[in-house]
């Protein structure tokens, strides 16, 4: 009888750590695949350590898949993707899937993509520039968490709400920072800030030929613009002289690579630069 037990015991135990209901053991995390920066730091943010995040593209969220990530995403628990055709080879590495996916263009208000932005559907997908689109994004991850693992609902409500004081604060600051301002129009080669713009009341003005820049520089006046990727100090020094502006560039946040991640970086970080950027430009006045 006794050895009976001591062989009974570990398969009593094992049953009592598997839970009921669809709950995962304890020790057994949710595996999460998402597919640009920021849907990825939200699963992270809310999850915490109930989830094993992954960020699909960690180097070009529009570009090609792995064969690994492609099994990554079809064996996740959950999916965190943008949708709406903007990543067309993980929409069809996820084919008809429903479940335990969340695609944020079907839940929150879009805009048409302008001509020169990197993507492939039709809907501007850089939403969370927009930080209370951001915390939309949130109470959507914390939803589809809270879905596949009920008992942890109050954990990540929790810590939810503590991302979402972060977003909050940056919401603020940018407001704050960019109400007194000697311009309004900011002048750009990269044309992905208008959920941005449109926030926090300002007009992104995009070019894309060296005449509409010049042309642009002419009415607007501008002391800055805004670059897709920031030159060399002597590019930019030729930029100065020839059209008597300085040059910058804005992050869209879309990717961060680990060791930038390592370093720190991230949303906060990104957003925090971006308008001291836009307050360096825009000539403002700090509150």
């Amino acid at each position: 009888m006794r050895r009976f037990l001591a062989l009974a015991l570990p398969v009593v135990l094992l049953l009592s750590g598997c839970g009921g209901g669809g709950e995962l053991a304890e020790d057994k995390k949710l595996h999460v695949v998402a597919t640009a920066y920021p849907l990825f730091e939200a699963v992270a943010a809310v999850g915490g350590d109930r989830v094993h995040a992954v960020n699909a593209s960690p180097l070009d969220a529009f570009g090609a898949l792995t064969p690994a990530m492609v099994e990554k995403l079809r064996a996740a628990d959950v999916v965190v993707t943008l949708g709406q055709g903007a990543q067309p080879e993980v929409d069809a590495a996820l084919g008809g899937r429903a479940s335990g996916v969340v695609r944020v263009l079907d839940d929150l208000p879009t805009r048409a993509a302008v001509p020169g932005e990197d993507v492939r559907g039709a809907l501007d997908p850089f939403v969370w520039l927009d930080p209370l689109a951001m915390s939309a994004i949130v109470d959507r991850v914390r939803n589809v968490l809270a879905d596949v693992e009920p008992l942890q609902a109050a954990k990540f409500q929790k810590r939810a709400k503590g991302y979402q004081k972060m977003l909050a604060g940056i919401d603020l600051n940018y407001s704050r920072g960019l109400r007194s301002c000697e311009r309004k129009e900011f002048v750009s080669r990269d044309p992905r800030f208008q959920y941005l713009a449109d926030r926090y009341g300002l007009t992104q003005v995009a070019v894309g030929t060296d005449a509409e820049l010049a042309g642009a520089i002419a009415r607007y006046r501008p002391t800055t613009v805004f670059l897709r990727d920031l030159p060399s100090v002597a590019d930019a020094r030729a930029i100065e002289g020839s059209l008597g502006v300085r040059v910058s560039t804005l992050d869209t946040a879309v990717d961060q690579t680990d060791q930038a991640r390592r370093a720190g970086s991230g949303y906060g970080t990104v957003m925090d630069l971006d308008l001291q950027a836009l307050q360096a430009a825009l000539g403002c006045r700090m509150p």
